[in-house]
């Protein structure tokens, strides 16, 4: 039985976890925490597996969480499960000793192999993020005219989404043409958004013509 400790903020996302895997026979929800102080304090008294841990938290995030239980608990593996597909973010996680990345919007199939196989040992990050790990191992990045600041490239999809949202198609019928959820495509955006450094819709098509991202 794999034991696992949800640590999130938001009840919703925790609530979402143990729906998916309720019916999972060999991971069990052990336990939940709201920031990585409480993560850290359960595990002084409950045995826990695999951690699903958010990056964003109050009183202590999930980086610095990372840190302290790869230290004083190297063999419970965390996994970080994020809105944020950015290499920044990735990259923080993984040298703060995460063994897998997972964003909010995965579904059952690849929560469950994320956490079986960094549970034998190995190492799992989402299919979306294949594109951000490699342009970021690469340096892959495209530099801002006139500063010295690095844009990270967009993937495929986020590309795709992107060029629908400079022809004004709307959330609803970029989902309809890409065949993906409507959350899938507001997650994307969120995620281009926290990428290239802008608080919305309009900042990001500025963003992305004047650097030829699309």
């Amino acid at each position: 039985m794999i034991n696992l400790l949800l640590t999130d903020d938001h009840t919703v996302v925790t609530k979402g976890i143990k729906l998916l895997l309720e019916d999972v026979t060999d991971i069990q929800c052990t336990e939940e925490a709201r920031n990585g102080q409480e993560a850290l304090d359960l595990l002084a008294k409950t045995k826990v597996d695999v951690i699903l841990m958010d990056i964003e938290m109050p009183v202590m995030d999930g980086i610095r969480a990372t840190e302290l239980i790869s230290q004083q608990y190297p063999d419970i593996k965390v996994v970080a499960i994020s809105i944020y597909a950015d290499y920044p973010h990735v990259q923080s996680m993984i040298k703060a000793g995460a063994k897998g990345y997972l964003l909010k919007n995965c579904g059952k199939q690849e929560l469950e192999q994320c956490i079986r196989k960094v549970y034998a040992g190995g190492t799992f990050f989402s299919d979306d993020l294949t594109e951000t790990l490699l342009a970021g191992m690469q340096g892959k990045f495209v530099k801002k005219e006139g500063t010295s600041q690095f844009l990270p490239s967009l993937s495929r999809r986020e590309k795709e989404i992107l060029k629908h949202i400079v022809d004004e198609a709307t959330t609803s019928e970029i989902a309809e043409k890409l065949f993906i959820s409507v959350g899938t495509v507001e997650t994307h955006r969120h995620n281009m958004m926290n990428k290239l450094g802008v608080r919305n819709t309009a900042g990001l098509v500025r963003v992305a013509i004047t650097h030829g991202l699309l």
